[in-house]
């Protein structure tokens, strides 16, 4: 069972919990924008997106965020749908690392050759 502190300090089981990107209907070039589903037993479904101007996510409904946002093809290909809509949910435990090194330091960076 996952747990997350609210805003009330109570904690709730997350039920699904989803981070990847989408991109404003409305954008032509299709600029990603990171965002966050989260559905809580006891606060229900809701999306917080990165807003770049205001430095911070902000959270809205879901309907809100589907009038607004839309997933890459790729993504909805991958997914077969939207990530938000699968219904097959994949348990892990988040505080279990995957052991896989994701940045390499550059050694030029810090003055060797």
């Amino acid at each position: 069972m996952q747990l997350v502190k609210t805003r009330r300090w109570l904690f709730c089981e997350v039920l699904n919990c989803i981070i990847n990107r989408v991109y404003e209907r409305e954008d032509e070039k299709k600029t990603p924008i990171l965002y966050v589903y989260v559905d809580l037993q006891d606060g229900g479904k809701k999306f917080y997106y990165a807003d770049k101007e205001k430095k911070s996510f902000v959270g809205m409904s879901v309907k809100e965020f589907e009038d607004r946002f839309e997933c890459y093809e790729e993504d909805r290909k991958k997914n077969h749908g939207r990530p938000w809509e699968v219904q097959s949910i994949v348990k892990e435990d988040l505080n279990k690392s995957s052991g896989k090194i994701i940045g390499k330091e550059n050694s030029t960076e810090r003055g060797e050759r």
